[in-house]
């Protein structure tokens, strides 16, 4: 990872990086819960620079706001927490950050961020849970201050400390690599033994990372991301599987997965999730977790809109963008999936701005009108209601 990168995104100076990269060269280190721990002076010092840091995504517009289901995802966090656990200079909290890639992230002061992208791939509380498990490990392991002493330089720090950065020109999010191979795999290792205590489906863990490189092939990922790489995911698959093959034939496996109070919980997230997907091209990956909720709530006429959506928007041949062609088939499809929400929430204005948007497609330019003209209606204050207003107005 080029430290540059960082610096030229305004998140990190110079001088806050120096603080950062001083200190001893310490590396045997007792877990936050363990006799004989304390905080160092450049543990403090990354503690606040961490703060400070975790002002900057408050304030950055990144986050995807629901207090009740970060609650619930705190919950599960500390659900994952040793027996009798104590450390006051940690404050475990989950954020949630609107982004369409498979990600989360663990800061040393006990904040975890996970993406609405990440959620959108998760069934049931289970598969939470072992992503969660793992990233606290980082946290209670104090990897990120390890991996800082262990450094030879800048560079090799910032691309072992799991840190995440806004790109100011895009308003996007980009994560370092992650922890060295080491780390993870005491990660996966001891987030998967707090995952068995509590007795949690350990087959889940296997399932969810096989989704996610499902994921990353079938919608040709390139980002440098935690979960990006192919070789990396695939060898999260195949260390999973060890793990739950190395289990003691007499161990109790456990089967709690806790579906219906994940999905409640996400409801709106998945949803969140799915646009994401859509605005990205990812539809593939959407139309799947859309088929998803719509089959869990019938009655949702969002589910059926972004279906709607997507068929409006997909393309049916993606190798180059001159050579792009729109089956007009999903046009139909889409005509559909809208007149369907709409049967269910007649009052839905983006399901009527959709419709528009086929039948211009289409040459229905009387029925274009009048789903436009409906959507202005419903939805007044829209930013691109001028737009339409003025084509409606035009004719």
């Amino acid at each position: 990872m080029d430290v540059r990168r960082f610096l030229r995104a305004g998140t990190m100076s110079v001088a806050a990086a120096a603080v950062l990269l001083s200190g001893c060269a310490t590396t045997d280190l007792p877990d936050v819960n363990q006799t004989g721990f304390e905080v160092y002076d450049d543990e403090q010092r990354l503690f606040n620079r961490t703060a400070e840091f975790n002002r900057q995504i408050d304030a950055s517009g990144v986050l995807y706001t629901d207090p009740d289901l970060e609650r619930y995802l705190t919950q599960v966090t500390e659900f994952m927490l040793p027996v009798g656990f104590e450390a006051d200079h940690l404050e475990i909290q989950v954020k949630i950050i609107d982004d369409a890639l498979v990600n989360a992230y663990a800061m040393p002061d006990g904040r975890i961020y996970i993406t609405t992208a990440m959620l959108g791939m998760m069934d049931n509380e289970a598969q939470l849970a072992i992503v969660l498990g793992h990233e606290l490990t980082h946290i209670l392991e104090r990897h990120q201050l390890l991996a800082r002493r262990s450094a030879a330089s800048n560079a090799a720090f910032f691309g072992s400390i799991n840190l995440i950065v806004p790109f100011s020109s895009i308003g996007h999010l980009a994560a370092v690599t992650g922890f060295s191979q080491q780390f993870e795999s005491q990660a996966d290792e001891h987030g998967f033994e707090a995952f068995l205590r509590r007795e949690y489906s350990p087959g889940q863990a296997v399932l969810l990372f096989q989704r996610i490189e499902k994921f990353i092939i079938k919608e040709g990922i390139r980002t440098p991301q935690f979960f990006s790489s192919h070789p990396r995911i695939r060898n999260r698959v195949t260390h999973f599987e060890s793990l739950i093959s190395a289990l003691p034939a007499g161990r109790p496996r456990g089967t709690l997965m806790n579906r219906d109070r994940f999905l409640d919980a996400t409801r709106e997230v998945r949803l969140a999730a799915i646009r994401s997907w859509i605005r990205k091209g990812m539809f593939t990956t959407a139309l799947e977790r859309v088929e998803i909720y719509a089959s869990r709530y019938s009655n949702d006429a969002r589910g059926y809109w972004l279906k709607g959506e997507i068929f409006r928007k997909r393309i049916t041949t993606p190798e180059e963008p001159q050579r792009r062609v729109k089956d007009r088939a999903d046009f139909g499809k889409a005509l559909t999936m809208y007149d369907d929400a709409l049967a269910l929430d007649p009052g839905l204005p983006e399901a009527w701005r959709g419709k528009g948007q086929v039948l211009l497609k289409v040459g229905d330019s009387d029925g274009a009108a009048a789903a436009l003209q409906r959507y202005a209606t419903l939805n007044p204050g829209a930013p691109d209601l001028a737009y339409y207003t003025e084509w409606t107005d035009a004719r």
